[in-house]
């Protein structure tokens, strides 16, 4: 049984782990291209890159609900009410997308103002913002419908679906930045419309998958309609608290940059570099998170709560493993890796020392977000926001300003605070875990879609 346990979270893990890796590399192969062609096209596109996907990943998150729901439906076998759901997610979706599509089109100039860049910077940022937010509807469509996937265990579909939309995206950014084949160069505008293009491209892909059936989701374009008002309200009321937690997570980002500028370019810089770093060794831990809510949900669907009490700590065991490497890694090599990012000998020293800081994290990191992902598929989707709330407007921001503002401590004790903070994470989560009376949870799919 443990044996069989194991294999399927791992199975579920990796593919996801994979898929987000992928997808970052969409905003990474942008920037590569555009930063070829000169500084301004590269602020335009780095600036408008991380102003789309806060906005959409915020808005992905608002799906976990969908997830959560076919995780247990699947455990349940009830694979009719995970065909019905699909098509009420897809018309969520895009209705959500729809909107925001729009308001992201006619809004992009206020949004990049409030940035205060050069006009040249500007205009372009506000280009690529417009390009990508034209395919808002198909990009949620996209990352939402693909949380069904994930939620019945079939994670290597969006995995694949990410990899396809990675090749069309640089085929495509290839093309359109520098002007090849007969097309006009057309700089950071291209990088959106490939961004854009490449996400049509997925949203056909993961539209297929569906059709198909071939997945464990046999998608009736006849179920689009009429709309099921309370299918929508209860994946709406599961997800929200998720993407309440992303929104936090992006502003808290925004205002650690704010506060941390003031400690000078070259400390600012080092520590953009660790984070960097760090942010390498997170993707282990989203993807057995995922792994955690899926495998979690379906045993509690399957009503066996033994076996999802044991899921949440096995998740947990291989998270800590491998993120534990990752933690002597980073002690061992921190100069190796901060020069994956720079040659500047000041900012290596600096960063390394944040990096070999950073190893103190990681077990806590893997605690949290795997123990979170737990949660959510038992249905709790609101404690791991409010643990998020707190430990990062109650604790992390607030201490970070005395430090910085008033303290004026230096950049490797400012770090010590992180470490504070993911544990008392950690521990918060860890406590709520423990408390958790399995046996005594009512699955959320006991209703029919």
């Amino acid at each position: 049984m443990e044996d069989r346990l194991s294999a399927k979270i791992v199975s579920t893990a990796w593919p996801a782990v994979l898929e987000m890796a992928l997808y970052m590399l969409i905003g990474l192969a942008d920037v590569a291209f555009v930063g070829r062609i000169g500084a301004v096209h590269l602020a335009a596109v780095s600036l408008g890159a991380e102003v789309f996907w806060g906005i959409i990943l915020t808005l992905t998150n608002l799906g976990i609900g969908a997830t959560v729901l076919t995780a247990q439906y699947t455990g349940a076998r009830r694979f009719q009410e995970i065909n019905r759901l699909a098509a009420q997610v897809l018309v969520m979706a895009f209705s959500l997308g729809l909107i925001t599509g729009v308001a992201g089109w006619f809004l992009s100039p206020s949004i990049i103002a409030f940035f205060a860049v050069e006009d040249a910077v500007a205009a372009i940022a506000v280009q690529y913002l417009r390009a990508t937010f034209a395919a808002a509807p198909l990009a949620l469509c996209l990352y939402i419908g693909n949380g069904i996937f994930r939620g019945n265990g079939n994670t290597r579909v969006p995995m694949t679906i990410a990899l396809l939309v990675n090749i069309v995206n640089i085929l495509a950014s290839y093309t359109l930045v520098f002007g090849r084949f007969g097309f006009p160069q057309l700089g950071g505008l291209g990088a959106g419309i490939a961004a854009s293009s490449a996400h049509f491209v997925g949203f056909l892909l993961m539209l297929s998958a569906m059709l198909s059936g071939r997945w464990g989701v046999r998608l009736n374009l006849r179920e689009l309609l009429p709309v099921r008002g309370q299918v929508i309200s209860r994946m709406f009321t599961l997800g929200f608290p998720t993407g309440l937690e992303e929104f936090f997570r992006n502003a808290s980002t925004v205002a650690s940059s704010l506060i941390l500028v003031h400690l000078g370019t070259q400390a600012f810089a080092s520590h953009q570099i660790a984070i960097a770093v760090e942010s390498l060794s997170f993707m282990p831990g989203h993807g057995i998170a995922i792994a955690a809510t899926a495998v979690v949900g379906q045993a509690l669907g399957a009503r066996k709560p033994e076996l999802a009490r044991r899921a949440a700590i096995m998740s947990f065991q291989f998270a800590a493993f491998i993120m534990g490497l990752a933690a002597v890694v980073f002690y061992l090599c921190p100069g190796f890796l901060a020069g994956l990012f720079t040659h500047d000998k000041s900012l290596l020293t600096t960063a390394g020392i944040l990096i070999q800081i950073a190893a103190l994290e990681q077990i806590p990191i893997a605690a949290e977000m795997v123990f979170a992902g737990a949660l959510r598929g038992t249905g709790d989707t609101r404690t791991p926001m409010l643990v998020s709330l707190i430990a990062t407007w109650f604790f992390r921001i607030p201490l970070l300003w005395v430090m910085v503002k008033v303290l004026h401590l230096q950049l490797y004790q400012i770090w010590f605070l992180f470490v504070a903070d993911w544990c008392l994470r950690a521990i918060a989560i860890l406590f709520i875990i423990l408390r958790v009376k399995w046996e005594n949870i009512v699955p959320v799919n006991h209703q029919s879609c």
